[in-house]
């Protein structure tokens, strides 16, 4: 199986938090697309936007804004090990939760096929919070408890998060991300099978 590169969207602080304690905890390269360097947040509202404007207008300019992901010079798809992972809050883009899971919002990407929207619903905390992880919702404090939670997980614990997270798929898909970036280590193959 050859290596995947992966690119995450964040929402904001928490999910990079995430991204990077897995890119750590697997020594695996994940790599994060965050434009505003987290002084915003992407949203199911402006993903699309933030995407054309910002180096997902197509195949060259993502190799320019990210180059580190493999990319042909030769053939339709250049990069066609890209998978790329939005990880967004639901908040309060209910009538659009719909299309952002489907993928139909982002029906007009060149990268539509390589797009898989992970959502937590209303967010992350929420969903963490219910499952009995002991984040905190206020200000630094917030950070820190992600921290505190994610950064010392080994690669076994993020299959204990993924089965959580499998019991409240409502919720949140959360479980997808993690189930791909585990079944991408040799380790973990024919383990964890890769959820697409």
């Amino acid at each position: 199986m050859s290596r995947k590169d992966i690119v995450v969207i964040p929402h904001g602080a928490s999910e990079r938090i995430i991204a990077n304690a897995m890119k750590n905890a697997l020594r695996m390269p994940i790599h994060l697309f965050d434009p505003f360097r987290g002084e915003h947040d992407i949203a199911i509202g402006n993903i699309v936007d933030v995407m054309d404007t910002c180096g997902f207008k197509d195949e060259k300019t993502l190799h320019k804004t990210l180059p580190n992901l493999r990319y042909s010079s030769k053939g339709s798809i250049r990069m066609k090990d890209l998978v790329i992972f939005p990880i967004l809050d639901v908040d309060s883009y209910k009538k659009e939760k719909k299309a952002y899971i489907t993928g139909n919002l982002f029906r007009e990407s060149p990268f539509r096929d390589r797009i898989h929207p992970i959502v937590n619903d209303t967010d992350l905390d929420a969903v963490l919070i219910g499952l009995g992880y002991p984040i905190s919702t206020a200000g630094a404090n917030k950070t820190a408890t992600y921290h505190s939670v994610f950064d010392s997980m080994m690669a076994e614990e993020y299959i204990q998060l993924s089965n959580a997270i499998k019991t409240v798929s409502k919720q949140s898909n959360l479980d997808v991300f993690i189930d791909y970036c585990l079944s991408q280590k040799p380790e973990f193959q024919g383990k964890i099978l890769p959820p697409f």
